[in-house]
């Protein structure tokens, strides 16, 4: 195999796709050498064998070429005999051009050589110079965002840092991307973290780190997200409203009754909220938010912030509400402004113009709660329109 100089800079440009081709098909004992001999004539720059997480080759490999022309011609030999002889048989194997998708693996392929291989050219990560994303493979499907963070404990990472790479079917892919605060911290991770366990509450499973461009975590949250605009917010303060989530994002376009309260099966506050932006430009920009003080009037309390989809949304148990403003008080929407509306409707109190009085006097604690549900209505709009936030919150507080 040759090394040429016009190949690395293909390779350290991002055009390796156009120079490279894919094999299916290989011998599991294939080595490098029996892959360049099949290619024999053709400017072979290097081979790159793919393999499981346990290092045992899984019958595919990249080939990388001195040229576009080399690559193109090299498809040529697509169901070709891969070696004559009783070596592995009369075994064809398959060759394919590369594409976009397959720069990933690519890059893992040259990451893994990079360990043990010479120091050459094509051996360096596939992302520019000072790159600071990194790809986390290999991650446990119950793993979460914090685990995340606490597996990088002490490196320095951009706010939101962390994304989590969800499948189409909302289910995890193993998969999360870490945008460091720097190349240097990023190549400092690679070189510490790599390969090493996870987490203990994981068993011995480790991960895989692998340098990527920041075009494909931004493709990737992009295919994702498909353009849902939509921010979920964790450790909120239980007394959180509306308003502060307004004031939190403050210069943010927020959708009118775009704030989405996660709630417990009780009815108390989970201390997470869905914020949906008017545009999916807007929801990554409000992402550098994340991990910022929360409010004054709650101390040092900060924000977790995750892009989602509207998938996760409409499975969550959520209130909707909208700030609070002098024309309309304070808006419930959904079941909880339903079960307000019935409660008031069930209970009654003369005191309140709200049903039968015989409530009241027969059950004095449930025409307290009616007196209470009364007081928190704006007498011009009727029920359904608390217009005093604090006593709507203490409703839901006691299980109202």
């Amino acid at each position: 195999m040759e090394n040429a100089s016009s190949a690395e800079l293909n390779v350290r440009e991002g055009g390796i796709s156009a120079v490279s081709v894919k094999l299916r098909g290989l011998p599991f004992k294939a080595l490098e050498q029996d892959i360049s001999d099949f290619f024999e004539g053709y400017n072979v720059q290097r081979a790159l064998l793919k393999r499981y997480p346990d290092g045992r080759p899984n019958g595919e490999a990249f080939v990388v070429f001195g040229g576009a022309e080399e690559a193109q011609k090299a498809c040529l030999k697509d169901r070709e005999i891969f070696c004559e002889g009783d070596k592995f048989g009369d075994r064809y194997v398959r060759v394919y051009p590369t594409v976009e998708s397959d720069l990933p693996d690519i890059q893992e392929c040259l990451a893994a050589a990079s360990s043990h291989g010479p120091e050459g050219s094509l051996l360096q990560p596939i992302a520019s110079q000072g790159d600071s994303v990194i790809k986390v493979k290999s991650l446990p499907y119950d793993a979460c965002q914090l685990d995340v963070l606490m597996f990088f404990d002490g490196f320095k990472m951009r706010p939101n840092g962390v994304q989590l790479v969800i499948q189409g079917n909302n289910k995890p892919s193993g998969e999360a991307f870490v945008d460091f605060d720097s190349g240097a911290e990023a190549e400092r991770a690679i070189t510490t973290k790599d390969r090493q366990v996870f987490a203990q509450k994981f068993g011995d499973r480790y991960v895989r780190l692998v340098q990527v461009p920041r075009s494909e975590m931004q493709a990737a949250l992009a295919l994702r997200f498909g353009g849902d605009g939509i921010v979920k917010m964790k450790g909120l303060p239980f007394k959180a409203t509306a308003d502060d989530v307004i004031k939190f994002f403050a210069g943010y376009r927020v959708r009118p009754d775009g704030i989405h309260f996660v709630m417990h099966a009780d009815g108390r506050p989970s201390g997470m909220a869905f914020v949906e932006f008017d545009c999916p430009q807007e929801a990554m920009r409000a992402l550098s938010k994340d991990r910022e003080q929360f409010g004054v009037a709650y101390g040092e309390r900060f924000c977790l912030l995750q892009l989602v989809g509207r998938a996760e949304l409409a499975k969550a148990s959520t209130r909707r509400a909208t700030p609070l403003n002098a024309s309309n008080g304070y808006h419930m929407q959904g079941n909880m402004a339903a079960a307000a509306a019935a409660l008031a409707n069930s209970l009654g109190a003369a005191s309140c113009g709200m049903g039968s009085p015989g409530v009241s006097q027969s059950n004095p604690l449930l025409g307290q709660y009616a007196a209470l549900l009364g007081l928190a209505r704006s007498p011009s709009e009727g029920p359904g329109t608390p217009a005093c936030p604090l006593l709507c919150f203490t409703l839901v507080s006691m299980g109202m």
